[in-house]
């Protein structure tokens, strides 16, 4: 009997998910690797610089072919100057716009999966087939939680016009599409009060259990000439540098004074030159890029997010669940999981609330015993990626099955 063939899925993306050092990529990654069994993988992708086709072979052990493009930014047309955002001007390539096409000519897919908003405006040179979009992070629709916040005074106000033109395109983009998967509860509701009609699915992101299993337990008490804080990351993207500079310079610095025998290691990669300075304080450890961030989760005892910007689930905190570790964060860590705080982990909304509550932690090992098991639980039940690459795959089916219907619709009746 011929075995059935497999859906083809061609993924959009800005770039490669591979090697999975951060949150979206990890995601992308996951979610091919599960996946792999199901459908038959094309990934085209951006690189920024030729190295980076070392990282292909990889990849190569879920998809059926990789396409690195490199990134070399060309002039947007002329009448779209004005009206796109800088983000999607900084990955305009006619490059990919060619190797888009002849990728839909010569290898036509069963549905098109965008990853990340600067992508979207690919979506004009796909024809006849679905298209769907993953909305990773919806908070540029309100100003003040978008990344503009970063700026202050006339500066901030002068981006406003920036701001409003990502806004426009955002869902401009979202209007075309067959379906939008979101990643949060009220990043769906937000995005439905804009767009009623449109098909939104959320999708939590996951964390692989497998993998993140503690190697030893945590919640024991520190060890006795030292304690250890950590936090995850990838720097160039503004929220994580936001975060951990508002933690070294106003939360750290209380922390020293309840726990004198704290170190604090910052963990990921884009390490910028304000990340990197922190270490001039001895007790700061900046690693970068890390093969695998688990060895650093096994080594902490608390995990501290002290995320004041961004929406969207914190994977970094369900990897820090999943092994076991307490975690200290922010209203704006806390959104969108199904976690309560006291619970699962404990909230600090200012400085002084924090540097208690993380001190808290290090010392209060019936409290941290407590946390650990619940927020493991947690994860086991509602954050497992491999019940959710299921919600992905049953998304994708219902895509593909209401686009066949609707080609199949007479004439008159559309």
């Amino acid at each position: 009997m011929p075995r059935k063939r497999k859906p083809h899925v061609l993924f959009l993306m800005p770039f490669l998910p591979s090697p999975p050092v951060d949150g979206g990529k990890k995601r992308v990654h996951t979610i091919l690797r599960l996946l792999s069994d199901r459908y038959d993988f094309t990934v085209l992708s951006f690189i920024n610089k030729q190295e980076q086709v070392w990282d292909v072979p990889a990849l190569k052990k879920f998809c059926k072919a990789v396409y690195p493009v490199l990134l070399s930014p060309a002039p947007v047309p002329a009448a779209e100057e004005l009206f796109l955002p800088e983000i999607v001007k900084s990955c305009y390539s006619p490059a990919m716009a060619a190797s888009l096409q002849t990728l839909l000519r010569e290898s036509p897919p069963d549905l098109v999966h965008i990853e990340f908003v600067q992508m979207a405006y690919y979506r004009r040179w796909i024809r006849d087939v679905p298209v769907v979009f993953t909305e990773h992070d919806i908070s540029n629709i309100s100003f003040f939680r978008s990344y503009f916040r970063e700026m202050t005074g006339w500066r901030r106000w002068g981006r406003v016009v920036e701001w409003m033109r990502l806004v426009k395109y955002q869902m401009d983009a979202c209007r075309g599409l067959d379906g939008v998967v979101t990643l949060t509860p009220p990043d769906t509701e937000k995005l439905r009060s804009f767009l009623p009609d449109l098909r939104v699915q959320c999708i939590y992101t996951g964390v692989d259990l497998k993998h993140f299993s503690p190697g030893r337990q945590n919640g024991t008490s520190p060890r006795e000439a030292e304690a250890h804080l950590v936090y995850v990351g990838h720097y160039m993207h503004y929220p994580n540098e936001d975060a951990i500079l508002y933690f070294c310079r106003e939360i750290f610095p209380l922390i020293e004074k309840l726990c004198p025998i704290v170190h604090l290691w910052v963990v990921g990669s884009g390490v910028t030159k304000a990340v990197e300075d922190l270490q001039k304080n001895p007790r700061i450890h900046v690693t970068g890029t890390v093969k695998d961030v688990k060895p650093y989760l096994e080594k902490a005892d608390v995990f501290v997010a002290p995320l004041r910007l961004g929406e969207g689930i914190k994977g970094k905190i369900l990897e820090a669940w999943a092994m076991r570790l307490p975690v200290v964060t922010t209203p704006v860590g806390a959104r969108g999981l199904q976690a309560r705080p006291e619970e699962h982990y404990l909230l600090g909304r200012n400085p002084r609330e924090f540097a208690e509550k993380t001190a808290r932690l290090i010392f209060d090992r019936v409290l941290r015993d407590r946390l650990i098991r619940n927020a493991r639980k947690l994860v086991e039940t509602t954050y497992d990626w491999d019940r959710l690459a299921d919600q992905v795959d049953d998304f994708y089916k219902e895509i593909m099955e209401n686009y066949r219907r609707k080609k199949a619709l007479p004439a008159q009746s559309l």
